[in-house]
Parts: C-alpha cells; structure tokens; sequence
C-alpha cells in the first residue's frame, strides 16, 4: 500500500478560489460560536458543502480511505486561519466535539512541542483513553512545519499492527483477553482510573473490525498510582506492542506541510511523531470528531 493511497488532493483550483473568496465573506466567528449547531450549518450552507456534487465525491473520498487505511492525508485545501472550513468540514464528516480537557473548552485546539504533552507525541498512542468511549476521529491540520523539516507524522493502522503481532506466538490474543488500567476522565467517574482492553472487536456492516486503546505511559502510571497488578505475560506484551509499533511507524513516517489535513481513526490507529528540532516552530491544529460508523462502512466501494 503506497502512501499515495492513503492521499486526497483538492485539484480544483476554481472550486478552491472561491472557497477563499466565500471564506473572505463571511465574518470571523469565536471558539464558543463553533459550540453551536446553528453556526456549524450556517457555514455548511454558505461554503456550499452540502449541494456541491465536488464536495460530496470529496467527502465519500475522505469516508473511502479512512474505511480502507484508517487514515487519510489531504492537500491544498484553502487555508483559514478562523478554522471555519475546518469545522464546516469536519460537521459534514460527523459531529464535531468540544474539547474539555483544558481549562477552557474550544471546538479547535492549537499545539506545538512546548503545549503537547511530550510523551504522548513521541510515542504510539490513541487519543481520549481516558473516556469510556474514545474520540472516533481526529483531523490534525498543519499551521508551521519544523524548520529543519523534523517533527514527521507516524501512522500505524490496527490491522497492519496486530497482522505484524500475530508472527508472534499468543501476543495479540493476551491484548484481548486482558484489561489494563487507563486514567478515567472525572467527568466519567471519580474512581481515577478505569479498565479495558487494548485490543477489540467491533462489527460494522457485517464485518469485524479491529480497534485500539493504547497509551503506555498512562498505563504505567495507572499501575503505580493505583496499585494495580497485571501478569508479567500482559506487562510482556504491551512492551512488545509498543516496540512493534514504534518500528512499523519509522517506516511509514511523512512530512505534513502547511496547510495539509492528516485524519485518522483515533480507534483504528495509533499516531505519534518523530522528534522535533531545538525550540522548534512545528504547530498543529487539532478538532475531534464522532461519526456513524455504520453509515462509514457502508460507504460506496
């Protein structure tokens, strides 16, 4: 599978000017204005997303390659620096979430290697493995790159990481049968931790999907804050785990430039980067999003 699969380019350059012009036209809306549905379809319709036979291949597009590689990168979408194609796009793909894990809540997050949490960019991970249900997909848009081009995005579908486990003797069925701890969200209990497996089983559209809960340093954490005991065969593991993906990510890693969307199925992936240089200028937005999965896997083939 070549990373040219796994890419969406916006090759109309008409359709794009007038986005830009369409964007120019409307005013500029806060993060709490985003919160709202009626702001969300006031920009679906005034960027004309919904009747545009363009923008509906684009989306079916978008549904298709996170249905087959668990995550897509488009390029040369307009640039907006007021986030309302991000979050237009992202209330035609599913329903866009609320960030609440900061002291104050925003549909659209800002970060760069001195507000992210170092660990978890560094290393293989899914998002939100504090909630009971995770984030179903994330779309992370390229603000500035690294000024020595570091800072690559690494991206390891499921499938390919448990094919990969399976050459290994019992590693993928003890990922199954074995819950670990995750911090909880006190929001969602006031236990301070929860416990589930890394590795299940969802059935959409009459097949079975793998999916993925994994950060390991919040497991670890976990273990001592909590006191948990866990088999040295799922400590084992959950090591290797990591050690695969970690290998496997390497291989596949890409420079996202400004501008570039990266979404990934936040249940079907684990995301992470290389490292990034010295007092590096690398910054990223992020906005979450919840979706039908139903209705994405039954998306036209």
């Amino acid at each position: 599978m070549s990373s040219e699969e796994q890419i969406v380019y916006f090759d109309n350059n008409m359709l794009k000017e007038k986005t830009k012009n369409k964007l120019k036209s409307l005013r500029t809306f806060s993060d709490e204005e985003y919160f709202h549905k009626s702001i969300q379809d006031l920009l679906i319709k005034k960027l004309d997303l919904l009747k545009n036979d363009y923008w509906k291949k684009f989306k079916q597009d978008i549904f298709n390659h996170i249905r087959d590689h668990a995550y897509v990168v488009v390029k040369g979408l307009p640039f907006d620096g007021n986030n309302r194609l991000l979050v237009a796009l992202a209330s035609i793909i599913g329903i866009p979430e609320v960030q609440y894990n900061k002291p104050r809540p925003k549909m659209v997050r800002r970060f760069g290697p001195t507000t992210g949490s170092g660990y978890d960019e560094n290393y293989p991970h899914t998002d939100s493995v504090y909630w009971p249900n995770p984030t179903d997909l994330l779309v992370l848009q390229c603000v500035r790159e690294d000024q020595n081009g570091l800072g690559k995005s690494r991206i390891v579908p499921i499938d390919l990481l448990v094919k990969k486990l399976s050459e290994q003797n019992g590693i993928v069925n003890i990922l199954y049968k074995q819950k670990v701890p995750f911090t909880l969200d006190p929001r969602f209990g006031k236990t301070g931790m929860h416990m589930q497996y890394i590795l299940t089983r969802k059935k959409h559209a009459s097949k079975y999907y793998h999916q993925v809960r994994f950060l390991e340093n919040d497991i670890k954490e976990c273990i001592t804050n909590f006191h948990v005991l866990l088999s040295k065969s799922i400590l084992d593991a959950i090591k290797t785990f990591e050690k695969e993906a970690i290998m496997l990510g390497k291989k596949t890693e890409f420079l996202a430039k400004k501008g570039d969307w990266v979404i990934i199925d936040n249940k079907r992936s684990l995301h992470s980067r290389s490292p990034v240089s010295p007092n590096s200028v690398r910054v990223l937005k992020r906005i979450k999003i919840n979706v039908n999965r139903e209705k994405l896997y039954n998306s036209h083939k």
